[in-house]
């Protein structure tokens, strides 16, 4: 049986999933990716950590974000989560 945090974060990444097709700057980029860690992380959430990941992802696909490639930096940022 899930315990009522498992379940809650699992909703939470399911309907943040669904929402990708919104992300179109790095603006939404940004808002999307703290849904993220807000939702895994819940209490333990710390902005000014995510931050760092986030703008790293941004520097480190820089040239996929001026693109417009934002599926690409989703796909780097849900990875982060699989360590």
């Amino acid at each position: 049986m899930k315990s009522l945090t498992d379940f809650l974060i699992e909703s939470l990444n399911i309907q943040i999933t669904e929402n990708t097709d919104q992300i179109n700057s790095e603006k939404t980029f940004k808002e999307y990716a703290h849904k993220k860690f807000k939702a895994a992380f819940g209490d333990k959430y710390d902005e000014e950590q995510a931050n760092k990941v986030i703008d790293g992802i941004l520097n480190d696909y820089k040239e996929q974000a001026e693109a417009g490639e934002w599926g690409e930096l989703v796909g780097v940022l849900n990875k982060s989560f699989a360590n």
